[in-house]
């Protein structure tokens, strides 16, 4: 799973934020590496498991003929208090890491190269059997 060899703070603030207004992403909007992409049509947070399954069957699905890259990386922490606990007795521990994706934010790329050509519909298939995995929805 990915998380970083080292944080400041081990716990951090949830970043609220109003809902009226809307948050578009500015960073990582274009495909820069590959071909295909998985762009974000919600805002949400991706936990660091949850990008590994996604990554993980499309590496699976590639094999050999194909690259990926993932562009986006879970360095906050995020805490939850153990089961059966009271109210109160300040915040719970971190458990893992996660992300916070924008609207228009391309997370996982990949290029899939078979005889020199590339091979749109088994891209798109691979994308789509990591979109399952992820909690925002995505295009």
């Amino acid at each position: 799973m990915l998380f970083p060899k080292k944080v400041k703070f081990r716990k951090s603030h949830t970043m609220r934020r109003n809902p009226k207004r809307s948050m578009i992403a500015s960073r990582g909007v274009t495909v820069a590496f590959g071909s295909h992409g998985l762009k974000a049509m919600t805002e949400g947070r991706i936990r660091s498991n949850q990008l590994e399954s996604s990554r993980k069957v499309i590496v699976r699905a590639l094999g050999k003929s194909g690259k990926m890259w993932l562009r986006v990386f879970p360095d906050k922490p995020f805490t939850k208090k153990p089961p059966e606990v009271k109210l109160g007795k300040g915040k719970g521990e971190p458990v893992g890491y996660e992300v916070q994706v924008w609207p228009g934010r391309i997370d996982t790329l990949q290029r899939l190269l078979i005889g020199g050509v590339y091979r749109c519909w088994k891209c798109e298939r691979h994308i789509c059997l990591s979109r399952v995995r992820s909690p925002i929805s995505g295009l």
